[in-house]
């Protein structure tokens, strides 16, 4: 399960907007959006390799991120 907090806060923390995240990824800022809301469906292996990449998280924030057992 992903934790929204944390990504959003890793977002933050690298100085990006969700925009700008949406775009690197190649995914609408609107479909990003909606996945963050948890409404949107599930981030696909590729997205969370394509995020993870693009806001250089280590192996420990990517899975803490998006592989956590319980999200606070």
């Amino acid at each position: 399960m992903v934790d929204i907090k944390k990504l959003k806060a890793a977002i933050v923390e690298k100085g990006f907007t969700i925009g700008e995240v949406a775009s690197a990824v190649n995914l609408s800022q609107a479909t990003l959006y909606r996945r963050l809301r948890g409404d949107g469906g599930s981030f696909s292996l590729r997205d969370v390799a394509k995020i993870s990449a693009f806001l250089g998280l280590n192996t420990e924030r990517i899975n803490e991120i998006f592989f956590a057992d319980e999200v606070a």
